[in-house]
């Protein structure tokens, strides 16, 4: 080798990844590159490359250069390659040992050889490979221009041209730059919607150019929103909960080792599944003064997140308080019989099951709405007559009222008890109403009817009448311009017996089954029943339970899978109020002067027996009520003539007002007498009975009650008269005694029974017949539902029971205990001992008292 072209390259090189690249350079001049790296483990390495630039031929060069490291980032030059321009040129050694210069210093060059220049040119002559000596360092190591100290003699980089002449060439320094690169999101999720109490998973991707370099690693971190995410995978974990409906951001950082950071973002809106209500489909009809009553359901899809709640949308805009169970939505409306509460109106509700309402959740709730139809009553009226005049005709109507207008009537069934004793029965019509709506039919029977045993009215009348017959409706718009209410005229004679006066003669409705004092629409398609029953006085009577019945029928009349009646009529009795004889005029005085028992009140009397009742100057019903003197209760007779004619001679006394006694007397037919039994409330000045009778009859003996009185007794064919009496001081004592006993073969039966207290005042007397003999009645009703009546004939007080047996034979119901003579009445409401409702079916009775006994089937029926 030729020593003056020998030149002597030093070299501290490492093999590095060049990143990047940046360079410039003058006419003559040496380039260290600069390159960009990221942060890599000790061992590690970086390339730079090395340029040179000259504008005249070379022939040698020789370059030194130092590694300085920023106190961080500290590497050291483990190789060096030559390439681009010096390729074609011999190179006489590439891989000098570096670490004999120490320091960081390196060392590189070439020579000329057989005539090869680097000729004039600029571009990369070498690559350095750099290898780290930190360990995963941000920061600096700058490529600086270097001295090399060879035995004294300093080195630096220097050119030699090709004319041998030395050129000393700008360096540049280089630097590696050891940076971190931040990491970036590959994938994000969308914005979503869930439910709440769904899962919601998603993996976030993402990448950082770094990561092969060894030293960096990425974690992930919920910055913001619910749920939850796997710091190393990247997993989101989200299950909804009540507390989250509605919006949610979520926010989420992925950053590096050194610092390095990204972010993403998306929203998930947690929704409600809303509660789904469900109101009665069917308008709910109710009478005024009923309670409408119904359930509105809902169900909530997702349970929650609260329990539902019901409430009435504005419940205020309704009359009275309507309300609703706001647990289990169950509705409740208690009308009262006012105008305000007739309509339809309808009801809104809403069930929410409290979630939280926001822009993303906007659904807590559902509604709905159902409708009640509030219908007035039908109200019929029974008059009651203030002070009648006895003796005369008066006309009793019955009413309905003018809540009807908006239900109109196809035709009624009515049945009235009355009091026979005082009350005769004439005749019917039908009322204002009926003609004015053009009724085609109307008719009436009176007299007993009906199986009611010893519970029958003296007195009964049915009326039925039918707006139309054959040809169709006859009323379509009558009930809502009609202005008469009468819908029958009675016509009744009251009685003349003036042992009436100032009684009160009770008309009143009356049932023996489910047909009866009915009202149908005016289609046929619903019947209406009594609902509540008033006495006169407005006093609410109603006791809905068997027949027969003056206070209602039983809800067994509604029972049934069939189209059923409605309970909408309310009923009020009347009646007739008989005058007091002493509010016309005082007994006695009949030319109401105010003097009773006068001379002028004889002569007027006997002007009457002459002349008629011209004779009362007018005031005729006043004087024919003055002019029962003797208190016979007979009117205008020469008996009351005689005693007024007595009182004046002072050897009678005139009768105080009748003060209105009770007298109960008792018949009963033993071996070959009749005995007699009462019980009155005052004691009796006399009482006088006929009877009945086949066979013979012996002579009447006063009971315990009547020992000090006298018994007079006439026969006349068939009949007995028995009058107990006493012309002196004594009466018939007070509470429950033997009156007489008859002696007679055959049979005997009580007809008539009249009587007057000791001071000769009016009594009401009542009669009953006790049994002869033990005896066990058929129920009645039967079939029934769901009570029934059971009737026991007691001849003597006994003890009894009374067993009800199913058709097993077993007893489920016993009744008994202690009875005076007479008929024991026991009702059966259909269910057993422990109070639970028996079965439809066929049931035994037996009665049992002294020794006598008795089986009877009944059936009932649900």
């Amino acid at each position: 080798m030729k020593q003056n072209k020998l030149l002597i390259l030093s070299l501290l090189a490492s093999f590095l990844l060049l990143i990047s690249v940046s360079y410039s350079y003058a006419a003559n001049e040496v380039t260290f590159g600069t390159a960009s790296d990221c942060p890599k483990p000790a061992g590690g390495t970086v390339q730079v490359p090395v340029m040179v630039g000259n504008d005249v031929n070379l022939a040698a060069l020789d370059i030194i250069g130092k590694v300085v490291s920023d106190g961080n980032v500290n590497l050291m030059v483990t190789g060096i390659a030559f390439d681009n321009r010096l390729a074609a040129l011999d190179i006489l050694d590439e891989r000098f040992p570096i670490g004999d210069l120490g320091g960081g210093i390196f060392r590189l060059g070439a020579v000329k050889i057989d005539g090869y220049d680097l000729n004039a040119n600029s571009g990369q002559i070498a690559t350095l490979t750099l290898e780290y000596i930190s360990d995963c360092k941000l920061g600096t190591a700058n490529l600086d221009p270097g001295t090399y100290d060879c035995g004294g003699d300093i080195k630096s980089t220097i050119f030699v041209g090709a004319d041998a002449v030395a050129i000393t060439p700008v360096v540049h320094a280089g630097a590696v730059n050891v940076v971190n690169s931040d990491p970036f999101f590959t994938y994000c999720p969308a914005d979503t919607a869930i439910y709440w109490k769904d899962s919601y998973t998603k993996k976030l991707l993402a990448d950082d150019p770094d990561l092969a370099c060894g030293c960096d690693a990425l974690s992930f971190e919920l910055l913001e929103g619910p749920g939850g995410i796997n710091a190393s995978t990247g997993v989101y974990n989200f299950v909804a909960t009540a507390q989250d409906i509605g919006c949610n951001h979520i926010k989420v950082r992925v950053f590096d080792t050194f610092g390095g950071e990204a972010f993403c973002e998306w929203d998930i809106t947690v929704l409600n599944k809303p509660p789904e209500i469900t109101c009665p489909d069917e308008v709910i009809n109710i009478l005024w003064g009923q309670t409408a009553a119904a359930t509105v359901t809902a169900i909530d899809p997702d349970a929650g997140p609260m329990a539902m709640q019901f409430s009435l949308i504005d419940p205020g805009s309704y009359p009275g308080s309507p309300a609703i169970d706001p647990d289990n939505g169950e509705f409740v409306w208690v009308t009262d019989e006012e105008n305000a509460y007739l309509g339809l109106f309808e009801f809104c509700v809403i069930v929410t099951d409290g979630a939280n309402l926001d822009q993303c959740n906007t659904a807590n709730a559902d509604t709905c709405c159902f409708t009640v139809h509030v219908d007035p009553k039908f109200r019929v009226t029974i008059d009651k007559i203030h002070a009648q005049l006895q003796g005369h005709y008066t006309d009793v109507t019955i009413n309905l009222d003018g809540s009807y207008t908006s239900m109109n009537m196809g035709g009624y069934d009515f049945l009235i008890a009355y009091d026979a004793p005082g009350l005769t029965f004439m005749s019917a019509a039908p009322g204002q109403l009926l003609d004015e709506c053009g009724w085609e039919y109307f008719t009436y029977r009176f007299g007993p009817s009906g199986n009611c045993g010893d519970a029958c009215p003296s007195g009964m009348l049915r009326l039925v009448a039918l707006a139309e017959t054959n040809n169709g409706p006859n009323h379509p718009d009558c009930f809502n311009s009609a202005t008469a209410t009468e819908l029958a005229v009675l016509t009744f004679y009251v009685s003349n017996d003036r042992t009436l006066e100032c009684q009160y003669l009770p008309i009143q409705f009356f049932w023996m089954d489910c047909g009866d004092n009915t009202i149908s629409s005016q289609y046929g398609d619903t019947l209406f029943l009594v609902d509540k029953v008033y006495d006169f006085e407005g006093t609410d009577i109603t006791f809905n339970d068997g027949v027969p019945s003056y206070t209602g029928i039983g809800d067994f009349c509604l029972e049934g899978d069939k189209y059923l009646p409605l309970r909408a009529i309310d009923f009020k009795d009347g009646g007739i109020d008989i005058v007091c004889g002493d509010s016309i005029d005082a007994r006695g005085d009949l030319n109401l002067n105010g003097i009773p028992y006068e001379i002028a009140d004889a002569v007027m009397f006997t002007n009457y027996f002459i002349s008629g009742l011209s004779a009362f100057e007018g005031h005729i019903e006043a004087s024919i009520a003055a002019s029962d003197a003797n208190a016979d209760g007979i009117t205008l007779s020469v008996a009351d003539l005689v005693y007024l004619t007595r009182v004046l001679q002072g050897d009678a006394q005139p009768y105080p007002k009748p003060v209105g006694s009770d007298l109960a007397v008792r018949t009963q037919m033993q071996t070959n007498q009749m005995a007699v039994t009462y019980t009155a409330t005052s004691e009796m000045g006399a009482v006088w009975m006929r009877f009945t009778f086949n066979g013979n009859v012996g002579v009447p003996t006063a009971g315990d009650g009547a020992a000090n009185m006298d018994v007079k007794y006439g026969v006349n064919g068939n009949e007995l008269t028995v009058l107990v009496y006493n012309i002196g001081p004594n009466a018939i004592a007070s509470g429950d005694h033997g009156l007489v006993t008859i002696p007679v073969t055959g049979d005997m039966k009580l007809v008539d029974v009249d009587a007057a207290d000791f001071y000769g005042s009016v009594v009401n007397v009542s009669t009953h017949v006790l049994p002869t003999k033990y005896a066990l009645a058929q129920n009645y009703p039967n079939p029934f539902n769901p009570t029934t009546t059971i009737e026991l004939a007691l001849p003597v007080a006994s003890e009894y029971t009374v067993a009800i047996y199913n058709v097993a034979g077993q007893m489920i119901r016993t009744y008994g205990g202690f009875a005076n003579a007479g008929v024991v009445k026991l009702e059966w409401d259909g269910r057993d001992a422990s109070g639970n409702q028996v079965a439809s079916g066929v049931y035994f009775y037996k009665a049992a008292a002294s020794n006598f006994s008795a089986t009877k089937k009944m059936m009932l029926m649900k």
